[in-house]
């Protein structure tokens, strides 16, 4: 709705009520169907959310100035000659004057809220590989929460994150050039390993793993060989 507001209705219907148990019901789910083929269904719900985060994101002047002029959704192609590794992303939004701008949905739009999203999910990372391909003059994050009130805060990177980013994205290259020139594509484990739960998962459901482990293994399904 953000990106391509005149796009939204051609490629997203919203799912009507039916009662599907009905013969009537079955009937008109196959005619909504046939009617609707090819766009994606959501519910009533679901689009008033997008719809309110879209607002809210239109509603702030610093936001809505980011998104006044642009592109959404361009892809670019390029050759990274260091690896030999053809290359593509989509941005977003690209505006005029070669800023990018990055929508994320997030839980948290507060500085140390999404900034512990942009560590998690590796948006620095992602910063430096889209900067690239189009030697980007900035690059800006809108970030809009995914619950009332949908709070919104724009926000760049520091010096420092940016050269992580740009680190992290050139080893990420690398190590995908080796693993294509050797076809070694490495897995998180060698062999097969022992998994137990984490601790706050015991936590969780009252338990004590260091008494479970002094206990004797349990007979859960008693008279049955193992």
């Amino acid at each position: 709705m953000v990106l391509e507001p005149h796009k939204t209705a051609l490629e997203f219907v919203i799912s009507p009520e039916i009662n599907k148990r009905t013969k009537a019901g079955k009937e008109q789910l196959e005619l909504f169907k046939e009617t609707n083929k090819g766009k994606t269904v959501v519910s009533q719900e679901t689009w008033d959310k997008c719809a309110a985060m879209c607002d809210s994101v239109f509603s702030n002047p610093e936001s809505a100035y980011w998104f006044s002029n642009g592109r959404p959704e361009v892809s670019v192609f390029w050759h990274d000659s260091e690896t030999g590794l053809d290359l593509k992303c989509r941005h977003d939004w690209l505006r005029d004057d070669n800023i990018i701008v990055d929508l994320k949905s997030t839980e948290d739009a507060s500085e140390a809220g999404f900034a512990r999203s942009v560590a998690k999910y590796r948006y620095f990372v992602q910063h430096a590989f889209y900067s690239e391909s189009v030697k980007a003059n900035r690059f800006i994050f809108v970030a809009v929460e995914k619950t009332p009130p949908y709070a919104v805060s724009c926000y760049e990177l520091d010096d420092l994150a940016i050269a992580a980013g740009k680190l992290l994205a050139l080893q990420d290259m690398a190590s995908i050039k080796s693993a294509r020139e050797s076809g070694n594509w490495r897995s998180y484990v060698e062999g097969t390993k022992r998994l137990s739960l984490p601790p706050y998962a015991f936590s969780s459901m009252g338990l004590d793993p260091k008494i479970l482990g002094n206990q004797r293994k349990p007979q859960i399904f008693k008279g049955r060989n193992p």
